[in-house]
């Protein structure tokens, strides 16, 4: 091999790891970052723009996990309402009064409004809670799952 053709290689393969390198540090990252609207998007039938003091972020760990807080003028309505099943608030409740401590809209235990929905797919199961607070329009979602 000529060290032109050699130089060459070189080359390619400098371009080929740095191609890589900006390809795992733009896209791939763009991806695993959380977007709190998008996840409101695609767990809600009804316009984000309504929606106010609006909070979201995601747990870090070996499986997804992700929860919204916001204020909604009436009961937001979820995507796939059919599958969502009315139970007990207790547990739903006890998770977000650790991430949230005292706030109003987790407390009079009995008049919030919980449904849940699991997913079971092939690869993943997917859990959903909503808990709705009507007098004090408070949301809080949360959606996690796991791999098979």
């Amino acid at each position: 091999m000529s060290s032109k053709q050699l130089i060459l290689v070189i080359g390619l393969v400098i371009l080929a790891v740095g191609g890589m390198g900006f390809y795992t540090k733009n896209v791939i990252e763009d991806k695993m970052k959380f977007y709190p609207d998008k996840l409101f998007e695609s767990a809600f039938d009804e316009p984000m723009n309504r929606a106010t003091d609006f909070d979201g972020k995601r747990e870090e760990g070996s499986s997804y996990e992700a929860y919204l807080h916001f204020k909604y003028p009436h009961e937001a309505k979820p995507l796939h309402e059919s599958e969502w099943k009315t139970t007990w608030v207790g547990e739903a409740r006890d998770w977000f009064e650790r991430r949230y401590p005292q706030h109003p809209g987790l407390q009079e235990i009995n008049r919030l409004k919980f449904r849940k929905r699991t997913l079971n797919e092939t690869a993943t199961v997917t859990n959903e809670w909503l808990i709705y607070n009507p007098r004090t329009d408070d949301h809080f979602y949360r959606t996690w799952g796991t791999m098979r």
